[in-house]
């Protein structure tokens, strides 16, 4: 996109400021459900920035444009934003202004801050709200300006619902729904909206397609005690699936809907559960006209992130499933490097087909394959302009993951492809260290996410290295890739609870040189010795030629011999002939 193109949007969206009297606009990532990931209809900030990150914020002033987002962009984010006349601001370091400060910096007594409030957080908003209330500034929130001047925007997403069964589901949507009103009662709630397409999928055993990696559909839920009242759009619905609501006792009601339902409700429902980080503004601002609203998170957030045994069990297929298609990937990328024909674009269509090949529905995102300097950008993601040719030599980074109906994946490995510095194996051992130590760690009920943070980084801080992303997220049963509550952050807070799935995955990143992340799923487990522990799910290699074994102790190449003795036990019966070899090598015991 050109750079050009992007000044003459920014002129354009200003001049509708100044028509609807806005001093600042504001663009954010989020579709009307605030999704990680958006359908094309809704990447309105990516229109008027040319960023194309997941995670970022654009704010227009009569004057300036900036943009915030995380350090997994700030590479990205310099690169494309550089002659965009947009102001990169980096919203981890502590020297940028907080978002809303520099919004009320801008905006004069009377103003007018304007935004979509149906991709706004409610809780973002009612923050802003009581900044703009000190200089008698109006917040409007129901100014799409964005839809006004964008000619050809892509349509709405029109996917179809279906069912998840039970045999993958574990538990029927009655008991889940019982459980959950339960769970009202208990917070004094009479009525709950819930928002988040996840738990809404989760909670109906229902699946979609309406959303790039994320297989749910657009809707939205109120439950009582007496009702369940579901907001999709019927052309979304056969009539199994319609059948199926029914017999929930489910009213269906258009998607759009849920705003004049809650303006119009005339029910006996007084107290209402949601969640204002995750409702967007418009719903939240309808719900508390009508109701006094209690601001805790869903219910069904818990509930999911503990996967029932049937979830489980569909949990260890779908890494078998996996580590075969990504294994004699590899097995290919290894054979094939040589003949110079192998580009990160290339690479990763191969790998989709290796997975599409083992019954995977979707990618659980857009595939992260960053040959060395790429590396760097934490989530890198390869077009047109950048796609570059995987050479034999250095490092390739491969962060990838697929949706299977028996569950999620995520899984990265750093493979070598020829000659490394000592510097780069240096590093990979350090992360690899780090990976190992939280795998292996045995911890009382009631340990926080964050303490296997610091584990994870402290080879690396030994040295002077660290990392800008957490260490891992919660994983979903086939939904979303990064699901909470569960995380290993500094910020997480969370007890780590038995069935639960976390990734664990440390890395270090140079700029314009390389990245070195190594990322494993692993299920929480109850241990013989009473203790909770980690069970590995991902069953792919790690790349030992990366090692500087100077830096392994005892304890860490038993660990790792440990590890390759699981994949190479579930991994080798199921491989194709061509892989075998590569597995055997793979997974070879290192001699202490």
């Amino acid at each position: 996109m050109g750079f050009k193109m992007i000044k003459e949007r920014l002129e354009k969206l200003r001049s509708l400021m100044g028509e609807y009297n806005i001093a600042v606009y504001m663009l954010t990532s989020r579709d009307y459900n605030l999704s990680p990931y958006v359908s094309d209809y809704f990447k309105s900030r990516e229109y008027m920035s040319g960023f194309t990150g997941s995670n970022g914020t654009l704010v227009v002033t009569r004057d300036e444009a900036v943009l915030y987002t995380d350090s997994r962009y700030y590479i990205q984010a310099e690169d494309q934003l550089n002659g965009s006349g947009i102001v990169l601001y980096r919203e981890d370091e502590k020297e940028t202004t907080p978002i809303i400060e520099y919004i009320v910096n801008h905006v004069e007594s009377k103003e007018r801050v304007g935004f979509d409030g149906r991709t706004v957080s409610a809780s973002f908003a009612l923050n802003l709200k009581k900044e703009l209330v000190k200089k008698q500034a109006e917040l409007v929130c129901d100014i799409d300006l964005v839809s006004l001047m964008w000619e050809g925007r892509p349509s709405m997403p029109s996917g179809k619902a279906f069912l998840h069964s039970l045999e993958y589901a574990g538990e029927k949507s009655e008991s889940k729904i019982k459980r959950l009103r339960e769970a009202l009662k208990e917070k004094g709630a009479d009525i709950h909206l819930i928002s988040t397409l996840d738990d809404i999928a989760y909670l109906l055993n229902i699946r979609g397609s309406d959303v790039h990696s994320l297989p749910v559909v657009l809707s939205y839920l109120i439950v009582t005690q007496n009702e369940l009242v579901v907001f999709m759009d019927s052309e979304k619905l056969d009539e199994e699936g319609r059948a199926y609501l029914e017999s929930l006792n489910a009213q269906i009601l258009p998607y759009d809907s849920v705003y004049t339902y809650l303006s119009n409700y005339d029910g006996e429902c007084m107290s209402m559960l949601l969640d204002t980080k995750k409702v967007n503004y418009r719903l939240c601002n309808e719900a508390q006209k009508r109701f006094a609203v209690t601001d805790d998170k869903n219910p069904t957030e818990y509930f999911k992130a503990v996967k029932n045994e049937v979830e489980v069990k569909n949990a260890k297929r779908a890494r078998i499933k996996d580590g075969k298609a990504v294994c004699e990937f590899l097995a290919d990328l290894k054979k094939n490097i040589s003949k110079g024909n192998i580009t990160e674009i290339t690479a990763s269509q191969k790998l989709w087909e290796y997975r599409k090949a083992q019954g995977a529905f979707s990618v659980s995102f857009d595939t992260i394959c960053a040959y060395e300097a790429h590396g760097a950008i934490v989530h890198y993601v390869a077009d047109e302009k950048t796609d570059a040719q995987i050479k034999d030599a250095g490092l390739l980074l491969i962060d990838s993951g697929g949706q299977y109906k028996e569950g999620t994946t995520d899984v990265t490995r750093t493979v070598v492809m020829g000659k490394l510095t000592s510097f780069q194996k240096k590093c990979y051992t350090l992360v690899l260290k780090g990976m190992l130590a939280v795998a292996f760690q045995e911890f009382e009920e009631g340990t926080l996410g964050n303490v296997f943070d610091e584990i994870a980084r402290k080879p690396l801080n030994e040295h002077g290295l660290d990392y800008g992303h957490s260490t891992g997220h919660g994983v979903g049963s086939f939904l979303s890739v990064h699901e909470g509550p569960n995380g290993f952050s500094k910020r997480n807070d969370v007890e780590v609870a038995e069935g639960m799935i976390t990734t664990d995955e440390p890395g270090v990143y140079l700029e314009g040189e390389f990245g070195v992340r190594i990322e494993n799923e692993l299920l929480c487990i109850r241990k013989a010795n009473g203790l909770l522990g980690f069970e590995f799910l991902t069953m792919v290699p790690i790349d030992k030629e990366a090692i500087d074994f100077e830096l392994m102790t005892s304890e860490d190449i038993q660990r790792l011999n440990h590890y390759h003795k699981i994949v190479r036990e579930n991994i080798l019966p199921i491989i194709n002939d061509e892989a075998r070899e590569y597995l055997l090598y793979a997974t070879d015991e290192i001699k202490i």
